[in-house]
């Protein structure tokens, strides 16, 4: 076997194999209805999952090509989760939320067994003002309770050591036993309860900010929040 038929064969099994491969699609045809979680006169704002398994979060917008227009951004779960913690508000999780966001269209009044069919959102369209959220409408806008998907039940975690040993002993966890420990006192504290809102939405954004690798986090996360 020459050179020229290795190769061959070599670019034939390369061959076979990628169409033998199961790729994502590029962009979501349907979507299913999850909730509603904004509602006057019909629904404003809705929560679905799209047939690339990821979440979509939609709202009313005008078309004169549908009877209810939804103006709709594919998202990621952690995006999601971010939103309705209210770490940024609907337009930025339409717009900057993650990079790369997929936006479409659907009517809700073609809606079947709680599905949709998706209509992708062209150039133009991603580029018209008119068809986002006003900047300040967050989660707890909402008219209806997000109903989160339920979370496995916590288990106790058995770390087997030889000796009398402590947790000061494991370097890389003991820092972080502290901090969980210090986070869940607090928020169980009657003193998170007395605490504005909007400094609550301060705290949870300046945690988030920071890489938590080293010291200088703490050491600017403090500044942060005695500013």
């Amino acid at each position: 076997m020459d050179i020229f038929d290795v190769r061959s064969s070599v670019v034939c099994r390369l061959n076979e194999a990628d169409q033998m491969t199961v790729r994502k699609p590029r962009t979501a045809s349907t979507a299913q209805l999850a909730q509603t979680l904004t509602y006057f006169d019909g629904p404003q704002v809705a929560l679905l999952r799209t047939d690339r398994n990821r979440e979509m979060l939609a709202v009313h917008v005008d078309r004169d090509d549908m009877n209810h227009a939804m103006f709709a951004c594919e998202i990621n779960k952690s995006t999601l989760r971010k939103y309705m913690d209210q770490r940024f508000d609907l337009r930025y999780t339409f717009t900057d939320s993650e990079y790369g966001i997929k936006h479409y269209f659907f009517d809700w009044d073609s809606m079947h067994d709680k599905i949709v069919k998706l209509k992708i959102a062209t150039k133009d369209e991603i580029e018209n003002e008119d068809f986002y959220p006003e900047p300040g409408f967050f989660s707890r806008h909402h008219t209806r309770e997000y109903a989160a998907p339920a979370r496995a039940a916590a288990e106790a975690q058995k770390y087997k050591i030889d000796g009398t040993w402590d947790a000061s002993d494991f370097s890389k966890f003991y820092g972080r036993i502290s901090d969980l420990y210090a986070v869940m006192t607090l928020s169980s504290s009657k003193l998170i309860k007395s605490v504005a809102e909007i400094d609550l939405i301060f705290v949870r954004q300046t945690i988030s900010h920071y890489m938590w690798r080293g010291g200088g986090s703490y050491v600017n996360f403090y500044d942060s929040v005695f500013e």
